[in-house]
C-alpha cells in the first residue's frame, strides 16, 4: 500500500527507499520528454514527535545514533530532460579538454568574461496552488539534467517574518527557521518551471494531488479552514510585530550614526546634541511600550503583560496546533493587534518629525553623511 522498498542486511541495519511507484512511470516516453513529474503520492501534515525532548537527537549528543525520518509532507518527483551549463562552466570544460589534448589555453576577451560574470543563475521553480488556483506557495531548487529527482513541500504557507540576508538563527526548542503555519487539508496542484538567464519557462503544467491530515489529533479543529485564518492573522501580525522592531533598531543605529557625526562637526552642537537626546529619549518609551520595563523584570517586579509577551505566547502554542483556538488565544491577538497600531504610530511620527528635522538641520550645516539621508553636492 505504501510502495516503500526495505532492504535488511545480516548486521543489524536496514535501508527503506520511500515510494518507489514512480519508477513504474519512468517510461521511454517520460525520460524523452523536456520535463516530467511523476503521479504525486497523497501527502500527510502532522507534528512531528518529539519524543527526546526537543528535534533530532536532542541532548544526546553524536554518539547517540539515530537516523532521520522522511520529510513531513509532500515529495515531488520530477525528471528534466536538460539542464543548463553556465558560461564559465563550458569555458572551464573547453580548458580541461584543450590540456588533455596538449593545446594553449586561449584567455577570454573582455566581453566574454563579462557575460560570465553577468549570467544569471539557472533554477527550477515548483508553484503550489489550491483549488481555487491561488498560489501557495513556491519551491526553487537547482538544476540538474537526466536524473530523476525529488523535492519535499512541508505542507507549510510561506513563512511572513521581515526579509533578512543573514543565516536565520536555528532555535532548537522551536521549529526548524524559516517556517510557516500549515496549510488547510485539501486539494492542490504543482506547476514546474525553469529559469535560465532570467527568462522563466513552464515545463510541466499544473498536476493535482492531494495534501490531508493525520487522522491522530486529539482536539481536531471542527472547522480547519477558520483554524488555518486565524493563524494567518496571527502571521501577519507576528510578521508586523518584528517589522516595527526592526523599524526601531534601524532608527536607533541611525542616530549612533548621527551622533558620531555630531561628534565631528568643529561647529557649537549643544543644540543638536539636545535634539539627538530627545528623540533618544522616546525611542527608549517607545520601546518600553513594546517589550515592556526592563528595570521592572531585572528587579523582579510587576510588570504588566507587554505586547511581546502576547505575541510569543500566542504564536508559540498556535504554530503547531490543529486545535481551534482557545478564549486566551483570541484575546491575546485582539489586544496585540490593538496595542501596536499606536506604537508604530509613535514610530512613525517620531522619524518624519524630530528625526527628520535633525537630519535637514545636519545638511544644512555641513555635517559628515549619515545612512539614511540627503546627499548634497557641493561646488
Amino acid at each position: 500500500t505504501e510502495n516503500d522498498l526495505v532492504l535488511a542486511t545480516f548486521g543489524r541495519g536496514f535501508y527503506v527507499m520511500d515510494d518507489y511507484s514512480p519508477l513504474r512511470h519512468a517510461s521511454t516516453e517520460a525520460l524523452a520528454a523536456a520535463a516530467t513529474i511523476f503521479p504525486v503520492k497523497d501527502g500527510l501534515q502532522f507534528n512531528e514527535r518529539l519524543p527526546l525532548g526537543i528535534r533530532e537527537n536532542g541532548f544526546q549528543g553524536d554518539n547517540y545514533w539515530s537516523a532521520k525520518n522522511p520529510p513531513v509532507g509532500v515529495t515531488f518527483t520530477y525528471h528534466v530532460k536538460d539542464g543548463h551549463t553556465s558560461l564559465k562552466d563550458k569555458r572551464k570544460k573547453q580548458e580541461k579538454e584543450a590540456i588533455k589534448a596538449g593545446k594553449d589555453i586561449r584567455y577570454p576577451t573582455y566581453e566574454e568574461y563579462a557575460a560570465e560574470q553577468e549570467e544569471k543563475g539557472a533554477y527550477l521553480e515548483f508553484t503550489i496552488r489550491d483549488g481555487a488556483g491561488n498560489t501557495i506557495r513556491k519551491l526553487k531548487t537547482g538544476l540538474a539534467d537526466g536524473n530523476i529527482n525529488r523535492i519535499v513541500w512541508d505542507g507549510r504557507l510561506p513563512y511572513q517574518m521581515p526579509v533578512s540576508l543573514r543565516e536565520p538563527y536555528d532555535n532548537i526548542f522551536g521549529p526548524p527557521p524559516a517556517t510557516g503555519y500549515m496549510a488547510v487539508p485539501g486539494n492542490y496542484t504543482v506547476s514546474l518551471s525553469r529559469s535560465v538567464d532570467g527568462e522563466m519557462t513552464e515545463l510541466v503544467a499544473a498536476t493535482p494531488f492531494k495534501l490531508k491530515a493525520l487522522n491522530s489529533v486529539t482536539l481536531p479543529a471542527q472547522d480547519r479552514v477558520a483554524l488555518a485564518n486565524f493563524q494567518q492573522k496571527l502571521a501577519t501580525l507576528q510578521g508586523n510585530f518584528s517589522a516595527v522592531g526592526s523599524k526601531l533598531n534601524e532608527l536607533d543605529n541611525k542616530m549612533r550614526h548621527i551622533e558620531k557625526a555630531i561628534y565631528y562637526m568643529p561647529t557649537p552642537t549643544a543644540d543638536l546634541v539636545a535634539q539627538v537626546e530627545k528623540v533618544r529619549d522616546e525611542i527608549k518609551s517607545i520601546e518600553r511600550a513594546l517589550y515592556g520595563d526592563p528595570y521592572a523584570d531585572a528587579l523582579d517586579q510587576p510588570n504588566p503583560y507587554s505586547i511581546t509577551n502576547r505575541v510569543y505566547a500566542a504564536g508559540f502554542e498556535m504554530f503547531g496546533s490543529t486545535s481551534a483556538p482557545t478564549a486566551t488565544f483570541e484575546e491575546a491577538y485582539k489586544l496585540a493587534s490593538e496595542g501596536l497600531a499606536p506604537i508604530l504610530q509613535r514610530l512613525e511620527t517620531l522619524e518624519n518629525g524630530l528625526v527628520k528635522t535633525l537630519e535637514n538641520k545636519l545638511v544644512e550645516e555641513g555635517a559628515p553623511w549619515t545612512p539614511g539621508r540627503v546627499i548634497k553636492l557641493g561646488n
